[in-house]
């Protein structure tokens, strides 16, 4: 699943978005995230836990993902030194040296990739990347459309969850105070949680 957001059909972006699609089509399926890194009480980024945990993190996605899936891993220590070198500034941050990111790419239509078990990985391997290569003194999270999705839909899931559990019991106990009746009471008890799995059973081939 990858987000795109088509322009109006009159509009020049619009020309310019199927020219893309034509010429680079691995435009439409590839997902950017971002590893935000920070080092709360250094000076500057440019340090060896940085690399380490940059260089790390790389091969952790290439064993984990595979060439296939991983399309792409950029960042300061993977274009310093290279041929790629005058760009390596643009991966820190010129008002706060301690601030860098790292731009990882990947194939949304490969076969091992899936928004969920992507975050998941990659919440993991960068916590315990974090501790094992960098400590407490750094602030490290991912960004991006793909984990930002991922993270909505498990808010929204909670939230859900946390409004049926409290609402509808609520609900069911004021309309009892105020019907006086066991039997409409359990007529509702009973159409309620059909209600729910009728309603789930029709909105989940969509969200598929």
């Amino acid at each position: 699943l990858v987000f795109v957001f088509t322009p109006p059909e009159s509009s020049d972006a619009y020309q310019a978005d199927l020219a893309l699609a034509e010429y680079f089509p691995q435009y439409r399926t590839q997902s950017i995230d971002c590893v935000y890194i920070e080092c709360i009480s250094c000076d500057s980024i440019k340090n060896t836990q940085v690399e380490q945990f940059t260089h790390d993190l790389e091969d952790a996605l290439l064993a984990e993902w595979g060439t296939d899936t991983l399309v792409q891993f950029v960042g300061y220590y993977t274009t310093k030194d290279t041929d790629l070198d005058l760009v390596s500034s643009m991966f820190v941050s010129h008002t706060n040296p301690r601030v860098t990111f790292i731009e990882v790419v990947m194939d949304s239509q490969a076969d091992a990739y899936s928004i969920p078990a992507f975050y998941d990985w990659m919440t993991g391997t960068m916590q315990t990347l974090t501790h094992t290569d960098l400590g407490d003194d750094y602030f490290v999270k991912a960004a991006g459309m793909d984990i930002m999705s991922q993270e909505m839909t498990m808010a929204t899931t909670g939230d859900m969850e946390v409004m049926d559990m409290i609402v509808v019991p609520v609900a069911v106990l004021v309309i009892a105070l105020f019907l006086g009746s066991f039997k409409l009471v359990l007529v509702l008890a009973v159409n309620v949680p059909i209600c729910f799995i009728v309603s789930f059973a029709l909105s989940y081939p969509v969200a598929q």
